[in-house]
């Protein structure tokens, strides 16, 4: 009885009211900037190119499976070829929420108010996200009220803001505290199915952090356990970590249908790249963290109410132990990016992934300690006053910073407001007044500090009208009843970030993609061509570069470009007609409303043969552009089978051109092939040709290259020792009205990036020979280095005698549909099928009906020998790990049953193995 009315007084309905409230206060401050400027929460990098396509990708995704589930259909598609060059959907899509049951609430929206339902979900997951650190608070006696307070710090910390740019991160703000609330609900004898469902939504979510979470959650476990000597603790933690990790692999088995595949292709995937860390940071680095804590939109940006209780906890005299022991192990990856480095399993990413750890602790600190609001120690306020000190003093370096000297202020305020209740203690009620008077400054802090920060990022995000799907064209603009891919040039239409995944928005089969995680194979490819325009680290990748062999190879039927676009066409392409942009097309209307579209007379179907095989050594030793005209000639395996005929490439159509530097502007030569931007530099060597025109920039010096080329011919420029000293950086090459970016990397940086440093830029089909002028950027800052560079030049007649000897025996009655490719092949001999299909070890190949053995071509397609004669060819697709994803979801549903089984009779029984949190 005395428990129940403990919970009573625990839950309170003023509580929710008071975080109600607050929330809605502070909620609205961080978006009216965004409705008055007439933006919404799609960012225009990450947002706009990943998550919110996502979003709506899954909303038509949702409705068609739903939909076909009424209508008796239960098959699920697996394989999408409008992703990219062709991905899996559950490995790409799930990190961005394809498995989050509140991703399931956009199947109900109409498809006119996705933006506002994805706000909407915004907002709902920093709420419920709040909600369940409440709960978290209640299993250890907090008060509610200020476990409202602890509530807001927490969701309005650093991770929330990062959610507006990255939505993922929502999954970490809500499903972690969840978790951590389910465990003490556990280990303290309230049954299991919180701790089961927090594991198993978050499982749901993806890989990466839950993989993160489960850290702390061991940690917990050993703090929690402290108490009554060593070998009473580690008893009492062996306990409590074997009676969690039942319910903890529950909950991920239940999980394992999404979970499995999603973490086998985590660690085969360039995110899986690993980068050791140092013990200790720099003292530079240092105060970057420092900056991270109180500056709005920072990694943590946690309020100061939340950072004053964590230095109150931490400087307490006495009492406190578990807590202090909690704070610091959450610090301990701000101190030691060693540390930093195990929490993301040193994997190459952003440092700002593992900061909703330590939001969580500070705010739980902040509960614990603000209580005791004028009834502080002389070293506990000495430690405040200290560490708002430094903070104003660092702000003050900075003060042209102003979301930083924001959030210095309300430390200072904060602080003076401890002050006034040390003076005020004792006096009568001092305690309710102080209480007041932090909870009005918390949200005043959060509501100024929130709405500034909208103030200032609002720019970074998309007005309202351009919240929509990213499509020059839609699939139903295209011609039907066959299979083909198309180019809409996502490298003329559309900055990188915006058109990487225009395909999936249109539901046509494109040639780019922007995620998190991609076929490496396909990635792997791109590299070894070093299509520096085309793929830029390894997430994302944008076109095959307008490169006429990798579009026949890739079955590029049709281009679609704008009026004065042509430059960018290849050769062996016929204008057709136009076609009407979409009505969905997210750009300013500034080359007209209808695009030019033309047709690859070479164009290969899906699938085409080859007579002969070219070993993958000889294939390593070939530069860029041989590889691709090594591809268009024979098959490159990894190892010739036994009976295979091996054949040398033909090179007489191939020229090297050498490349004459003609002059510089507004930079310098400081060693051959590096150069350094520095205004009003000029060399004597200016050999350009009089109606050469440098290109019209301000910010940039530019190198200047002639080159003479052949007739008939696509050149690409090579450059061969591709670095940015000492940073990253975009640059530019300039051939005529075409203009390319690319991206260059520092050398230290080369490792996982996803780049070699040798890269070929793609110049265009020239029909008469001449002379021709190449203009590189030189940004500012750091020197560039481009080497020496040269190109080589392909003559386009020898390029249409072997596409012509591709076409001769190709796949005929090419159908795709949902996990099905099939086509009918006929041959008078034995050949070699290439499938212009991404390789993976999920599809499975058969010919007659009979399953048949494929293996990896040209580096990232699929390949399989075919005996002379006509027959029907069938690739069928299923998500690596995904069978056996679905047995371990079966092992969960047992195991969660025998585990409630075993719960309910331990209650009844009296014996329920309750332990004391004493938190």
């Amino acid at each position: 009885m005395e428990q129940n009315n403990k919970e009573k007084k625990l839950w309170q309905p003023s509580a929710f009211a008071l975080y109600t409230l607050g929330f809605g206060l502070i909620l609205a401050a961080l978006l009216l900037p965004f409705l008055m400027d007439g933006r919404i929460l799609v960012h225009g990098s990450d947002g706009y190119a990943q998550h919110y396509p996502v979003f709506v990708y899954l909303h038509e995704y949702f409705y068609e499976f739903f939909g076909n589930l009424l209508r008796g259909d239960f098959s699920l598609p697996l394989f999408d070829f409008s992703i990219g060059l062709g991905e899996d959907i559950l490995l790409t899509l799930n990190y961005y929420g394809l498995g989050d049951p509140l991703y399931f609430l956009c199947a109900l929206a109409p498809a006119a108010v996705l933006p506002a339902s994805y706000v909407l979900l915004f907002c709902l997951r920093g709420y419920l996200g709040g909600l369940c650190f409440m709960g978290f608070c209640r299993e250890h006696g907090k008060s509610s009220r200020w476990a409202a307070v602890g509530a807001w710090l927490y969701v309005f910390s650093g991770l929330y803001l990062s959610s507006a740019y990255q939505q993922v991160y929502g999954h970490a703000l809500l499903y972690m505290p969840l978790m951590f609330w389910g465990l003490e609900r556990f280990l303290s004898g309230k049954g299991p199915g919180v701790f089961v469902l927090g594991v198993f939504c978050f499982g749901l979510c993806g890989f990466y952090f839950l993989a993160l979470s489960s850290w702390a959650l061991a940690v917990y476990i050993l703090i929690r356990s402290l108490g009554g000597g060593l070998k009473g603790w580690f008893k009492t933690a062996l306990a409590s970590a074997l009676k969690a990790l039942w319910a903890y692999c529950t909950g991920l088995a239940l999980a394992g249908v999404l979970f499995l595949p999603q973490a086998r292709f985590f660690l085969s995937s360039g995110r899986n790249v690993k980068e050791w860390r140092p013990l200790l940071d720099s003292l530079a680095g240092y105060g970057q963290t420092l900056k991270e804590l109180f500056t709005v939109g920072g990694a943590l940006s946690l309020g100061a109410l939340g950072l004053l209780g964590a230095v109150l906890a931490l400087s307490a005299p006495k009492g406190q132990k578990k807590l202090k022991l909690a704070l610091g192990a959450s610090l301990l990856p701000m101190l030691s990016p060693f540390a930093a480095g195990m929490m993301i399993l040193f994997t190459q990413s952003e440092d700002d992934q593992w900061w909703f750890l330590p939001a969580f602790a500070l705010s739980y600190g902040a509960v614990c300690l603000l209580p005791q609001a004028g009834r502080y120690t002389r070293r506990q306020m000495a430690a405040c006053g200290l560490f708002t000190l430094l903070c104003l003093g660092l702000a003050w370096s900075e003060r042209e910073t102003g979301n930083l000297v924001r959030g210095a202020l309300f430390l200072a305020l904060t602080m003076a407001a401890l002050v006034l209740l040390q003076i005020w203690n004792g006096r009568s009620g001092a305690r309710r007044k102080g209480a007041a008077l932090l909870c009005g400054l918390c949200v005043v802090q959060l509501c100024v500090c929130m709405a500034g920060w909208a103030v200032d990022a609002r720019g970074e995000f998309s007005s309202i009208q351009y919240a929509k799907p990213m499509a020059a064209v839609e699939g139903d603009q295209l011609p039907e009843g066959e299979s083909y891919r198309v180019d809409v040039s996502d490298v003329s239409l559309y900055r990188w970030w915006s058109g990487s995944n225009a395909s999936m928005m249109g539901d046509y089969n494109g040639l780019s993609a922007y995620f998190s995680m991609l076929n490496p194979d396909m990635l792997d490819l791109l590299d070894d061509l070093g299509l520096a325009a085309a793929r830029q680290r390894a997430y994302y990748y944008r076109s095959l570069d307008g490169c006429s062999i990798l579009n026949t190879l890739a079955g590029v039927k049709y281009i679609f470009l704008r009026p004065g676009e042509e430059w960018y066409l290849p050769y062996g392409y016929n204008r057709v007609g136009v076609t009407p942009q979409s009505h969905q097309i997210v750009m300013a209307n500034t080359g007209g409303s209808e695009l030019e579209r033309y047709e690859n007379l070479l164009q290969l179907p899906l699938g085409y043969t080859y007579s002969g095989y070219i070993d993958h050594q000889s294939y390593e030793e070939m530069d860029g552009y041989e590889k691709q005209v090594a591809m268009l000639q024979g098959l490159v395996v990894d190892e010739i089978p036994e009976g295979g005929q091996e054949i040398q490439p033909d090179w007489t159509g191939l020229t090297k051109l050498d490349c004459t530097l003609a002059g510089l502007k507004e930079c310098e030569e400081i060693q051959p092939g590096v150069f350094r931007y520095r205004e009003g530099a000029e060399e004597e060597r200016q050999a350009l040709p009089q109606d050469a025109r440098w290109p019209d920039t301000q910010e940039y010096g530019m190198v200047c290259y002639l080159l003479d080329v052949p007739a008939n011919s696509e050149v690409h420029l090579c450059l061969p020792y591709l670095q940015r000293q000492g940073q990253h950086a975009w640059v530019s090459v300039y051939c005529g009205e075409e203009k390319k970016d690319f991206w260059v990397t520092d050398e230290d940086n080369i490792e996982g990036t996803g780049l070699s440093r040798t890269a070929w830029l793609n110049l265009g089909y020239f029909e008469e020979a001449g002379q021709i002028t190449v203009f590189l950027e030189v940004p500012q800052g750091e020197p560039v280095s481009y080497g020496q560079v040269w190109a080589k030049a392909y003559d386009m007649a020898q390029y249409e005698e072997y596409a012509l000897q591709r076409a001769q025996a190709v796949l005929q009655e090419v159908e795709v549909s949902d996990n099905h490719l099939t086509g009918k092949l006929t041959s008078e001999t034995d050949t070699i099928l290439c499938f212009s299909v991404p390789y993976s070890q999920g599809w499975q190949a058969m010919v007659d009906g009979q399953p048949v053995k494929s293996f990896r071509a040209n580096g990232a397609f699929i390949g399989l020998e075919v005996p002379a004669g006509t027959h029907d060819v069938e690739l069928y697709y299923i998500t690596p790990g995904l069978k056996q994803g679905i047995l371990l979801s079966g092992m969960g549903v047992i195991s969660l049953t025998v585990l409630l089984i075993v719960y309910r009779k331990r209650k009844n029984g009296g014996r329920n193995g309750s332990l004391s949190a004493n938190t």
